[in-house]
């Protein structure tokens, strides 16, 4: 009865530690995607791949090979992208797994070793080598659209090919364990090493080139703002040149009382000025108003994202906008995915339009980002808040969710949103600082 309740328990064991370990891999792959973990179907598949990878004693390869056809074919990335986010997520996770396993099987014998797998120390493992893969990932803050950006293309293909090269050395590493597993201890433990130092530094330099294109793209947008900015600064000037003259006009016709004249000058004279200065083009004069430094520099990018992409947009700034009581990284991140979910919605709707107000009041200051749409794009309100909805196709928006996480994080804030008619309204609520 005992043996029966001891295989029991170890079935049980063995069947809790091989769902970690696959769930451990389907986590690393869901900080990318969001999607991995949700599709139930992914828990077999990636099941096959490890059963696969173990029978020719190379399970990690399977864990790759699923990697690049989740991304592939599920997230629909293209098959440069899939292997690079592939590689990016087995090196992040196997690179310190293996490390710290191959410091452990150097230390013990094969009899500790059995105890190691019984008293479930390895799971230990796998459970320090998540946190610190997770900690590394969150702190490297891959950016998808950088990423897939055609300019950052070379940067990509470069850090894939020594992707690529490290895990051919680790492959070669398993089979010099395998073959000659009594000599190779030693140079199992100094290439883990090197291999994940490699692999850290690989992802840093990753960082770096993707906060010097953000910094790069940032100037260039602000530099062409400057730009237009001059260019509509000219054309008041002349206005103001203009105006003078209309006015010099106007005064012996209200001298003279002659209606007939005064009509004439105001509609062909007054009525086109004042249509003219009314243009979506001149709201960006509303940015001097703006003193917090998150608000200026994301309304002023979007300001001429909407331009190049022919989008109207208007912004309106009632007063004075003092600095908000919020980190700046969440105020950036929060009007950017306002922002940007209303220029991709608008563009599908009939008359595009955004609108951003922003007025402070009381201890407040609200950002009311409105934009028109296309109705048929979801059928009710709720639907934007699930995980993976987006206008652009399935499994493709995460935005909405992060805001509202955002958003439920820092006390300083409120969300509302509203439908009305073919207008989408979200109105943000930050609290002052001071």
């Amino acid at each position: 009865m005992n043996n029966i309740f001891e295989l029991i328990s170890e079935t049980f064991g063995i069947l809790f530690s091989v769902i970690a370990i696959l769930g451990i891999r389907l986590k690393i792959a869901n900080t990318i995607e969001p999607i991995v973990l949700k599709k139930k179907i992914n828990w077999l598949y990636i099941f096959i791949f490890y059963v696969g990878g173990s029978f020719f004693q190379i399970g990690f390869f399977g864990y790759l090979v699923f990697y690049y056809i989740v991304f592939r074919y599920q997230v629909k990335k293209e098959s440069r992208y899939a292997l690079f986010y592939s590689l990016y997520v087995f090196l992040v996770y196997e690179s310190i797994y293996y490390f710290f396993i191959s410091l452990v099987y150097h230390f013990i014998d094969s009899e500790q070793w059995m105890m190691f797998y019984r008293e479930g120390f390895r799971m230990a493992v796998y459970l320090i080598a998540l946190v610190l893969a997770l900690t590394i990932h969150h702190l490297i803050g891959l950016n998808q659209k950088i990423i897939e950006s055609e300019k950052f293309l070379p940067i990509i293909k470069k850090i894939t090919d020594y992707f690529i090269v490290l895990v051919g050395v680790r492959f070669l590493v398993i089979l010099a364990d395998i073959n000659y597993h009594n000599l190779y201890t030693g140079i199992k433990i100094t290439s883990s090493l090197s291999i994940f130092i490699i692999t850290l530094l690989v992802m840093l330099y990753l960082r770096d080139q993707q906060l010097k294109f953000q910094y790069t793209d940032t100037i260039k947008r602000l530099n062409k703002m400057i730009d237009e900015l001059g260019d509509l600064y000219g054309e008041v000037r002349g206005f103001r040149h203009d105006f003078a003259g209309i006015v010099a006009t106007l005064g012996p016709a209200i001298k003279n009382q002659d209606i007939a004249e005064i009509t004439q000058i105001y509609e062909s004279a007054l009525l086109q000025m004042n249509q003219t200065l009314t243009r979506d083009d001149y709201s960006g004069f509303n940015l001097t108003h703006i003193k917090d430094l998150g608000f200026r520099n994301v309304l002023a990018q979007k300001l001429v994202q909407a331009k190049q992409s022919q989008i109207p947009f208007r912004l309106e700034v009632v007063g004075e906008i003092p600095k908000v009581d919020a980190p700046l990284i969440d105020v950036i991140r929060i009007l950017t995915i306002l922002l940007d979910n209303a220029l991709e919605a608008t563009v599908l709707a009939e008359n595009p339009l955004v609108i951003a107000a922003l007025v402070a009041k009381n201890n407040e200051v609200s950002v009311r980002i409105e934009n028109t749409y296309d109705p048929t794009t979801f059928e009710n309100s709720q639907i934007i808040w699930k995980n993976g909805y987006s206008t652009k196709g399935k499994n493709r928006g995460v935005g909405l969710v992060n805001l509202r996480r955002i958003t439920a994080e820092t006390q300083s804030t409120k969300l509302e949103t509203r439908i009305t008619g073919d207008r989408f309204i979200q109105v943000v609520t930050f609290r002052k600082r001071g």
